[in-house]
């Protein structure tokens, strides 16, 4: 499935946990798109309650009580022990999910025109630990529109602790009896929340949770209500929850927390990730750990959302930005076909057949009124002269007005387009494909006489929203928003055989693109196993999981090496690595580092401050 990241395709305004693949809608702006702002009556979904505390946000803390930032573990802690799970979460969505600049001037606009009433919604699934403890902090000089500051940890958006202390859904709390506007239970503290059975660490405690291996986790903030009426914004959850992929016990996990092979796999077969023969997804889930898992996740939860982690720029962005391009060139099928009309003389019709084959949602999906999929039809003759054209962006980089789109058109109370969430009445016209779903779209035109091959190239294209959209947020040229060619297929035809139009070719130019080759790579280095961890600098934030990042053991039992005699410390070490002196976890974490970078460790230890053992 797709999702962002994105992805919704996945990506998302609103990762809003996760992902999902982004941004609270679209706003033209009064000027341009001539929408009525026009502030409602508060719903009874907007008010706090003993229910709703941080309304319109469904979440809430359990038990309610007074948090600080730092009651959540920072998340380069986390990474000490589970390295390929933080490696995976850097530069996605889900960590750039408070700093995306396009969320954050959308948040902005509506913090203007709401005074704040809709500020919770937006937090509750881009910074729950800024909402949770109530600081973060409007500041109109930021950007455009303005902006929101908050604590560093609350920054990170989503990330290990948000997820992993969550203990429950309050999606009974909600108007609708779904899952959906931050309809999570969160309990921070010592005890970490997952899939895993029988887990055990030296750090923390550990606590299975069913609900972590289950799709609704995700359409806890997956799925998005207008606080003021209800409305269905988002509704990527309740597209998986009707599909076949439900029906077939497939969850988001299965799609999103895998390699895009393993996702098409899934998608192929219909058949959850850790059910596929040699998946090759087990190991240990974390350094030290004494048992292979069968499956071990990933956690970049990588949709279709390539233009925010680009555009932020982090190697780790990027990333994320190319699996993203790989995981929208994997989702969708293209097929054509042309035939002449009967009674017609030489009018043809192209037939374009778009496929949703791997998205378990739809497409596209998140907040469909945003995003734009469309198919660009172009017809050459054996000069190159163009014959037909359907799908091409103008000089403003718009899409052509009558090309085949896929996507929903919201309209407010008085019937105008509308594209800011909290103004959405209603859909007036729904054009998404459904998972496993198709469309098919005709397209006609007049041949020449003298023409004697005709190529039809067909595109499906994607962006998360149109260039227009993301001017009026950032100001013109701020940023280009890519077109992500989703397929491209290009049949060409002899139409001089008497016996009617025969295929010459069939060219797949996805296949042959750099572009793609590229995103493999990015792919196959997304996916590695396990490094050895062998830089000192690394070294040390591993140990800090129960050294502390100033060497102070985080638990009475684990021994403080801050300033301990450096002999002594580099002598500990080097029986820990030939297990002379044996812990599973320091055994496994030193087996493979090098004796120099052993010295080293011993000697940022010893120069640290702290109890020395005499010399």
């Amino acid at each position: 499935m797709l999702g962002q990241s994105g992805f919704r395709v996945f990506g998302a305004l609103l990762v809003l946990v996760a992902g999902m693949f982004s941004w609270m809608g679209a706003s033209f702006g009064r000027e341009s798109s001539g929408e009525s702002i026009l502030v409602p009556m508060k719903a009874s979904s907007m008010l706090p309650s003993p229910e709703r505390p941080n309304a319109p946000s469904l979440a809430r803390l359990d038990p309610d009580r007074p948090v600080k930032p730092d009651n959540w573990e920072d998340p380069a802690i986390c990474g000490g022990c589970h390295t390929v799970q933080y490696q995976g979460w850097k530069g996605s969505m889900h960590s750039n999910a408070f700093k995306d600049p396009l969320f954050q001037a959308e948040w902005a606009l509506a913090e203007k025109e709401l005074g704040g009433d809709i500020g919770n919604l937006c937090a509750g699934c881009h910074s729950p630990v800024g909402m949770l403890t109530k600081t973060i902090k409007f500041d109109p000089s930021m950007g455009k529109h303005g902006g929101f500051t908050a604590p560093a940890i609350a920054e990170n958006g989503v990330f290990c602790d948000t997820c992993h202390t969550i203990s429950g859904s309050t999606f009974e709390n909600s108007s609708v009896m779904e899952h959906g506007n931050g309809s999570y239970k969160s309990t921070p503290g010592p005890v970490k929340r997952g899939p895993l059975k029988n887990a055990n660490s030296p750090y923390h405690q550990t606590e299975y949770s069913e609900h972590h291996t289950q799709a609704a986790f995700c359409g806890n903030c997956h799925n998005i209500f207008n606080p003021l009426n209800q409305f269905p914004l988002e509704r990527t959850y309740d597209e998986w929850k009707y599909s076949i992929y439900a029906q077939n016990g497939v969850q988001c996990q299965d799609c999103h927390m895998v390699p895009v092979e393993t996702a098409m796999r899934v998608a192929d077969t219909l058949t959850p990730a850790s059910k596929l023969k040699k998946h090759g997804l087990g190991g240990k889930a974390g350094i030290g750990a004494v048992n292979d898992r069968d499956i071990v996740h990933g956690h970049g939860f990588v949709g279709g959302n390539a233009v925010i982690t680009a555009v932020l720029g982090d190697p780790d962005s990027r990333r994320h930005a190319g699996i993203a391009v790989k995981r929208l060139r994997s989702v969708a099928d293209v097929d054509m076909s042309l035939d002449r009309v009967a009674g017609q003389d030489g009018l043809l019709r192209a037939s374009v057949k778009v496929t949703n084959r791997r998205a378990g949602h739809d497409l596209p999906t998140s907040l469909t009124f945003v995003r734009e999929l469309w198919v660009d039809v172009t017809v050459t003759d054996q000069s190159d002269r163009i014959l037909f054209r359907s799908g091409a962006l103008d000089s403003h980089d718009e899409v052509d007005p009558g090309a085949t789109m896929f996507k929903n058109y919201a309209v407010d109370k008085q019937g105008n387009p509308a594209q800011y969430i909290w103004t959405v009445e209603r859909f007036e016209r729904r054009n998404t494909i459904p998972p496993k779903g198709h469309h098919t779209s005709n397209y006609y035109f007049n041949i020449p006489q003298d023409a004697t091959l005709l190529k039809v190239r067909a595109k499906l294209n994607y962006r998360s929203a149109s260039q227009h959209f993301v001017d009026h947020l950032l100001g013109d040229g701020k940023v280009k928003v890519p077109v992500i060619t989703m397929n491209d297929i290009e049949t060409v035809y002899s139409v001089t055989d008497p016996k009617g139009l025969a295929v010459v070719t069939v060219t797949d130019y996805n296949k042959l693109s750099d572009a793609d080759k590229e995103a493999a790579r990015l792919l196959e280095v997304y996916n590695a196993p396990e490094v050895v961890v062998q830089k000192t600098g690394q070294l040390v934030q591993a140990c800090a999981a129960c050294h502390g990042q100033n060497g102070i053991g985080r638990d009475p039992l684990i021994p403080n090496l801050a300033g301990q005699n450096e002999v002594y410390l580099l002598s500990a070490l080097r029986a820990y690595k030939s297990k002379t002196r044996t812990d599973a976890r320091m055994n496994a974490m030193l087996k493979d580092v090098a004796d120099d970078q052993l010295a080293e460790l011993a000697k940022h230890y010893s120069e640290l401050g702290g109890s020395k053992i005499p010399d």
